[in-house]
């Protein structure tokens, strides 16, 4: 739906933004557990949640949270091993490999 297209747009914005009065990390990882939800709830592609699951461990890594990233990550892998794992980008799987 269109708001739903929105909350991911403003989740992503929050994260990734340059400009810091938009830049809202632990924001970011509020709406994206919104936008997982709902994607999860609505049997989105296993792929494009895999994706939303790595940006959301991005961001619990930037906020110094390694154990609800290396969960996001695990999730992610585990999508993308399974059913239509193969639709995703060729870069999400190694980008959602935890490096320690």
């Amino acid at each position: 739906t269109k708001e739903e297209i929105e909350l991911l747009q403003k989740s992503f914005a929050t994260f990734y933004s340059s400009n810091p009065s938009v830049r809202n990390v632990p924001q970011a990882v509020e709406l994206l557990g919104k936008c997982l939800t709902i994607w999860e709830d609505t049997k989105q592609s296993r792929d494009e949640i895999a994706g939303l699951l790595r940006v959301r461990g991005d961001a619990y890594m930037e906020l110094r949270q390694p154990l609800d990233a290396e969960k996001d990550y695990a999730k992610a892998i585990e999508y993308l091993d399974g059913p239509d794992g193969n639709k995703a980008d060729p870069e999400e799987r190694p980008a959602s490999r935890l490096v320690v």
